[in-house]
């Protein structure tokens, strides 16, 4: 504690930073922007081991690695240095997600083993996270099936967030599985796709995810969009926060 003494000559303690520090971490200053994308990995989609590689990245940059798998292969754990963030089932399909923060601008590939039956992956970076505690978290898990995509809101843990819903389905490119339009959300600046990738390996599948930014916090809105065809689908809703 530091004591001051004010104009009227009474003194007080107050608290002063450091003493606030518990974990010898410091805090991260007040935040005045949302993260933002940085970039992406090579999609990829198959059987056997999954490896990707960082793309550009500074130390302190975020990755989150997407991955769609069949439902009844189990999600591997995660790979040293990384933490899973998600494992959401349907029908048929199965969206699992790690990440991991940069400590080089050179990191080591994400190696991941075999999923199972057939896989689908990418990896997004996000630079502006918050250092002091996890840069990213699940908001909301959910299945359904059909051709319409209703991922439901869920409400951030603060403001100046950016929001990345995400799919994942059971019928891919073997049935000739697209979609119609890019995902939309009145409640997110700036909507944008980020991963779009159906591949024919084993039962077929589809890996989907967006970005848009939240000033507010509260709730994100319903991503919508639709299908060509109808197929199961596994839903998350992240946040990257600053």
């Amino acid at each position: 504690h530091i004591v001051v003494k004010d104009g009227a000559g009474n003194y007080s303690a107050v608290t002063s930073l450091w003493s606030q520090m518990d974990s010898g971490t410091p805090a991260d200053p007040p935040a005045t922007a949302a993260p933002v994308y940085q970039g992406a990995s090579a999609p990829l989609s198959g059987n056997g081991n999954v490896t990707l590689a960082w793309p550009a990245h500074e130390p302190d940059d975020v990755a989150v690695v997407l991955v769609e798998q069949r439902d009844n292969d189990a999600a591997e754990p995660a790979p040293s240095g990384w933490t899973m963030l998600a494992d959401a089932a349907a029908a048929n399909s199965r969206l699992v997600a790690y990440w991991a923060r940069a400590g080089s601008a050179a990191e080591a590939d994400f190696v991941l083993p075999d999923p199972g039956q057939h896989f689908a992956a990418q990896m997004l970076t996000f630079r502006g996270c918050r250092t002091s505690a996890a840069p990213v978290a699940l908001l909301a898990m959910d299945d359904a099936s059909g051709t319409t995509i209703g991922i439901p809101s869920a409400d951030t843990t603060g403001p100046l967030r950016l929001v990345m819903p995400a799919i994942a389905t059971g019928v891919g490119e073997g049935a000739g599985l697209a979609l119609t339009s890019p995902l939309t959300n009145a409640g997110l600046d700036t909507l944008t796709m980020r991963v779009d990738i159906t591949h024919a390996f084993g039962n077929d599948g589809g890996l989907f995810a967006a970005t848009g930014t939240l000033a507010a916090a509260g709730p994100t809105g319903v991503t919508a969009g639709e299908f060509n065809l109808a197929t199961d689908q596994a839903t998350a809703v992240f946040e990257l926060i600053p």
